[in-house]
């Protein structure tokens, strides 16, 4: 199932949660009720077409239109590819320290490896 601008942002993330992060990068929130993407972006000055593009990306991983992604403006991809890196260093690589934390700190017995993976990811 592709994602179309007249879906309600809602539907789509029923159908595929995994997609929050990516609409949050855009600086699109929860709490929009029943608006299609189109208005969603409309009321965020977001390029619907990129929009559209980028979420479909991560919700099909068969979907990768490169023409299509050339047909946007460089510094609108740069933008999006700025967001996605403080995403993963402000949220994702914190979290990934402290699960390895509590791995460590639950172990039982024989922690050295626990010990080992949290210094070769730090």
């Amino acid at each position: 199932m592709l994602i179309t601008k007249e879906m309600k942002l809602a539907d789509v993330i029923l159908h595929d949660h995994h997609i929050i992060p990516v609409i949050n990068r855009f600086g699109i929130h929860l709490g929009f009720g029943d608006q299609s993407i189109e208005e969603i972006c409309t009321s965020h000055g977001l390029n619907v077409g990129f929009f559209i593009t980028i979420v479909n990306t991560f919700h099909d991983k068969q979907f990768f239109p490169k023409r299509h992604l050339l047909s946007f403006p460089a510094s609108m991809l740069v933008e999006y590819l700025r967001k996605t890196h403080l995403y993963y260093i402000d949220d994702k690589i914190p979290e990934v320290e402290r699960l390895i934390r509590e791995m460590t700190d639950r172990a039982e017995g024989n922690a050295e490896p626990y010990r080992l993976a949290r210094n070769f990811f730090t």
